[in-house]
């Protein structure tokens, strides 16, 4: 079984969260908000950042690596398969292709919009979740579903570090 390591930051930054003005958090205080923190601490331990934002983009970023990485899985695993898991890994492909489209439409809205930012971030969700329920829907073990896994619990760290942007002038 292969183990995926995040490397994106290098030392404890201190970030404002929304809401809190005057008030600073560590990145581990941060990261403990989340769904899973201990992704989200190693997501931030190695990228010299001091912002929310560059820590957003930082974590958005990663994810694009990893989604990257895995269409390269599924391109060889295509390559060796047939039938339906064939289809199904192509629709997977295709899927992961439009988070990447929303990943970088997320990284332009931070400054711009954030319930575009938001819908983005949400959108990547649910297409992670439709390659699952592919295999699901058809009762067949998902080749990459340690994939998904860690592609469902970076969108959600996503989530989590966008909602701690400030919020933006009207």
């Amino acid at each position: 079984m292969a183990t995926t390591t995040i490397l994106l930051s290098t030392a404890t930054q201190a970030i404002r969260p929304v809401g809190k003005v005057g008030k600073v958090a560590t990145m581990a205080e941060w990261c403990n908000n989340t769904d899973t923190p201990d992704l989200c601490n190693s997501i931030m331990k190695n990228t010299k950042f001091g912002t929310c934002e560059q820590a957003t983009r930082s974590a958005i970023n990663g994810t694009m690596v990893e989604i990257n990485g895995g269409i390269a899985k599924i391109e060889t695993l295509v390559e060796t398969t047939e039938g339906q898991i064939k289809s199904l890994l192509e629709g997977c492909k295709e899927q992961y292709n439009f988070a990447i489209d929303d990943l970088n439409n997320a990284l332009n809205q931070i400054q711009v919009d954030q319930s575009e930012l938001m819908n983005s971030l949400s959108a990547v969700e649910s297409y992670v979740q439709t390659c699952a329920d592919g295999f699901s829907d058809f009762s067949m073990t998902n080749p990459i579903g340690h994939v998904n896994g860690l592609l469902d619990q970076l969108s959600s760290v996503n989530l989590a570090l966008a909602t701690n942007l400030p919020a933006l002038e009207d």
